[in-house]
């Protein structure tokens, strides 16, 4: 095996060392792309809006290509298990659905009711996301239970 004892001069060296650093630049700007950036989302569930459930959007903000949004949902007394919950927006002119990547976040409030991860907080890109204004829905996913929620919010991108 002769590849194995070929002795390396400095420019096969440097080659090889820029070549793994742009491997590991496409790998973050891959990583940065999948957790920043809004996906497409189609589903044909109708919304619902049920005293069944509590939800709250509790903080909107939007600047030029950034969206924060913080909240919370939860089923009643259910305790929160499996929570794979996240915001949709939908765009009332052209009815496109985004579902934006959703952190679960412990809520002090709630210590001790068994709802006390309800929280929900969501950052997003909004660069490629069609210009106008979005209704805000949030799919709720705990214990294999999953409903479009209905929220009453609107958005400006």
């Amino acid at each position: 095996m002769n590849f194995l004892n070929k002795e390396m001069d400095v420019n096969s060296c440097k080659k090889y060392i820029i070549g793994i650093i742009v491997f590991i630049i496409i790998i973050l700007i891959m990583s940065v792309i999948e957790l920043m950036f809004p996906k497409r989302f189609n589903n044909n569930l109708e919304a619902i809006q049920s005293e069944e459930y509590a939800v709250n959007i509790e903080n909107i903000s939007s600047s030029k290509f950034k969206l924060s949004i913080s909240g919370f949902a939860f089923k009643g007394e259910d305790a929160i298990g499996t929570f794979n919950s996240y915001y949709i927006l939908k765009n009332k002119e052209t009815g496109k659905m985004y579902k934006l990547k959703t952190k679960m976040e412990q809520r002090g409030n709630f210590i001790g009711t068994g709802v006390e991860f309800s929280g929900m907080h969501s950052q997003t890109i909004t660069v490629f996301m069609d210009k106008g204004s979005y209704e805000l829905y949030i799919w709720y996913d705990n214990n294999n239970e999953n409903k479009l929620l209905k929220t009453d919010k609107e958005v400006e991108i």
